[in-house]
């Protein structure tokens, strides 16, 4: 009897136990929190006038691994944006983007912003980020507003690099850029770059390059400072020397004309060097010296010289003769023509000049002070600037010099 009532009394215990534990409130698991969003910069990268010259990067701070949704979304400074108008944007509207700590974006399509308007210039725009994990979402905007501006942009596409010379520009907007010879680290080699900066080398076989360009058939034909030849490279790199002649020292620009005449002309010397397909070299005398730059409007077949000596810009008429286009304050390197326009390095002026056909000094970027810092046209600075190559809409602007980088300017429109 005793035995049972204890029964009774455990019985009764863990009824009331359980009991009590089915009737307690149950635990409550906090939300995963969502990243913390910082350091936003925004940047106008094109001059193209819509979303595709924006490029943004931030910092995430936080449980990256638990985001299920991450877009971006622009909104103009003046208009306030809430969480419950998130689900009403359209494709054209946001842009998704991977999370990562550190997030760089160029976007690459025209983008609306939360009003339904194309983004344009000389509006405050303000950007979003919607962040969401399996518990919560959450609508960051950057602290700093920021336009689109129609401005020059100095750029730094590779640095140290032994590249000081003249530049080609093939179909896919490949550089081709000489080492050259007015370094204190010359360069045998002929660098292939792409548009997004990586490297490789074309050729390292020929001395001291200055001048190059295209043939008809794609080659690069390439003038050299140390040698009397001049050489053709083949897409693979394979190359020959297609000429070797004394008078041929120096280096010097070099252009092919429509029918495969190669034109070639030397700081020194008073002439142009005339050379057929058949490779036979002829002269044409030209009553001024300094000739560095040579350039060709291609789809008029009209070579340019630019003058190192007096900064003058020549058109070779077809009876070689010259006629003067511009008298600029440059002493001119390597020289480029695209789009009606032409692009000139100043060496010792430490500027780059935008010139039209009519001899009108469009722009000139860069302080004058010796240097090799980014920015605007009015705060970029240059070193020796020498070799130069415009992308054939005019919008690029490729240069090298003596401070051993490859920059990049885009032009404002």
């Amino acid at each position: 009897m005793k035995n049972s009532k204890s029964l009774i009394k455990l019985f009764f215990a863990f009824a009331i136990t359980t009991a009590c534990e089915s009737n307690s409130e149950p635990e409550t698991k906090a939300p995963t929190p969502i990243p913390i969003a910082s350091n936003f910069k925004v940047t106008d990268t094109a001059n193209e006038g819509n979303s595709t010259d924006i490029k943004i990067a931030f910092n995430l701070t936080g449980e990256i691994g638990f985001i299920t949704t991450s877009k971006l979304i622009i909104s103009k400074a003046s208009k306030t944006v809430t969480p419950s108008q998130i689900e009403t944007f359209k494709n054209d509207q946001f842009t998704e983007f991977t999370p990562k700590n550190t997030v760089e974006i160029q976007l690459t399509k025209i983008l609306k912003d939360t009003d339904g308007d194309l983004i344009k210039e000389n509006l405050d725009y303000v950007v979003h980020l919607v962040l969401s994990n399996k518990d919560q979402s959450l609508l960051t905007p950057s602290v700093k507003s920021f336009q689109l501006k129609n401005e020059t942009l100095v750029t730094t596409l590779i640095e140290n690099i032994a590249a000081t010379e003249d530049i080609s520009i093939d179909a896919d907007l490949n550089l081709y850029v000489n080492g050259g010879a007015i370094s204190n680290e010359k360069s045998s080699n002929v660098f292939k770059v792409t548009p997004k900066g990586a490297i490789s080398i074309l050729t390292n076989e020929v001395s001291q390059p200055v001048g190059n360009t295209f043939d008809n058939q794609g080659n690069l034909l390439v003038t050299l400072f140390g040698t009397n030849s001049i050489y053709k490279v083949a897409p693979n790199g394979t190359q020959i020397q297609i000429v070797n002649d004394s008078r041929f020292f120096g280096g010097g620009g070099i252009i092919v004309l429509k029918d495969g005449t190669i034109l070639n002309t030397f700081w020194a010397a008073r002439k142009i060097f005339k050379i057929a397909k058949d490779l036979s070299i002829s002269e044409i005398n030209i009553p001024i010296n300094g000739f560095i730059g040579f350039t060709h409007d291609k789809e008029n077949d009209i070579p340019y010289l630019g003058n190192f000596n007096n900064g003058k810009i020549f058109k070779l008429e077809t009876d070689n003769t010259l006629t003067e286009i511009a008298d600029t304050p440059a002493s001119i390197g390597h020289i480029s023509y695209a789009n009606k326009h032409f692009y000139v390095t100043g060496f010792e002026q430490h500027k780059i000049y935008k010139v039209g056909l009519d001899g009108t000094i469009v722009e000139e970027i860069g302080t004058g002070v010796t240097g090799s810092s980014d920015g605007l046209a009015n705060t970029a600075t240059f070193q020796n600037p020498n070799g130069i190559e415009a992308t054939p809409d005019g919008k690029i602007v490729y240069t090298t010099g003596a401070d051993l980088k490859i920059r990049k300017i885009i032009l404002k429109r």
